[in-house]
C-alpha cells in the first residue's frame, strides 16, 4: 500500500488518551500490525505485561487507528515506549505529534526527565525532540533489534498537578485535567443560576465558561 501523505483534503488527525476497552483494542491492533506482523516480534514480548499499568495514546485519521505510543511512570522519570505507526502513515506528521503530545502529558504530570530505548538507526528521530544518548551506556538487544538508552530533559509544566491541586482535578480523566469531570457535573435547569463557588471562582475563564455551557445545557 502506498504511503499516506496527508494534505488539507484528507480526514483530520486526532490524538486521544486511551480510556476505553475499545480504544485499547485499537492500540493492540496497531502494535500487532507494526511489531508482531511487521517485525516478527513474538506476541509475548510485544505484549509484555505492562500495558495495564501504563498510559496509552492513540492516533487516528478519519476515525481509523493508525498509531499509538505508551507511557509508564516511575519515581523520578517517565518512560516513553512502544511508538508504532502503520507503514502507510509514516510520511504523515502522526509520529511527531504523538511524541509531542506524550511529552506534554509527562510535563503536566510534573516530570522533568523522560527515558527511552531508541532502536539502532532511529536515534536521530528522538534527537529532534532534544533526547540524547546516555553517556557510558552500552547498546543492548531484544526481540532481534539493537537499542541504546536515551534521556530527554524537559521543563516542568507551570500547571503541573501536584499535592495542593484541587481534589476535583485529580479525579478527572487522564489528560483532560482542565475540564470538569463526570463526578463534578450536576444536572441543573437551563435557567438555574450557577454559583461561582460551585464552578470554581479561581478557574481560568475558558475552563469556567466550558463548565457553564455544559451546566446550562444539562
Amino acid at each position: 500500500m502506498p504511503a499516506a501523505d496527508l494534505s488539507s483534503s484528507d480526514p483530520p488527525e486526532a490524538i486521544t488518551v486511551v480510556r476505553s476497552v475499545d480504544d485499547f483494542l485499537k492500540v493492540v491492533s496497531v502494535r500487532s500490525i507494526v511489531y508482531v506482523a511487521g517485525q516478527d516480534c513474538p506476541h509475548g514480548e510485544e505484549f509484555d505485561g505492562n500495558d495495564f499499568c501504563a498510559m496509552h495514546l492513540l492516533g487516528c485519521v478519519g476515525g481509523e487507528p493508525v498509531a499509538c505510543i505508551r507511557i509508564r511512570f516511575f519515581a523520578d522519570f517517565a518512560k516513553i515506549e512502544r511508538l508504532a505507526v502503520r507503514q502507510e502513515y509514516r510520511r504523515s506528521s502522526m509520529a511527531f505529534r504523538l511524541v509531542r503530545h506524550a511529552i506534554g502529558l509527562v510535563a503536566r504530570k510534573g516530570y522533568t526527565r523522560i527515558y527511552g530505548h531508541a532502536q539502532e538507526g532511529l536515534e536521530d528521530f528522538w534527537a529532534r525532540f532534544g533526547a540524547r544518548r546516555i553517556e557510558n551506556s552500552h547498546p543492548f538487544s531484544f526481540s532481534g533489534y539493537r537499542y541504546c538508552e536515551m534521556l530527554l530533559e524537559i521543563a516542568r509544566d507551570e500547571s503541573a498537578i501536584g499535592l495542593g491541586a484541587s481534589p476535583l482535578v485529580t479525579i478527572r480523566p487522564e489528560g483532560a485535567w482542565d475540564l470538569p469531570g463526570i463526578l463534578e457535573r450536576e444536572r441543573v435547569s437551563a435557567t438555574k443560576r450557577i454559583d461561582t463557588t460551585e464552578t470554581g471562582e479561581n478557574w481560568s475563564p475558558p475552563v469556567r465558561n466550558a463548565w457553564q455551557r455544559w451546566a446550562a445545557s444539562a
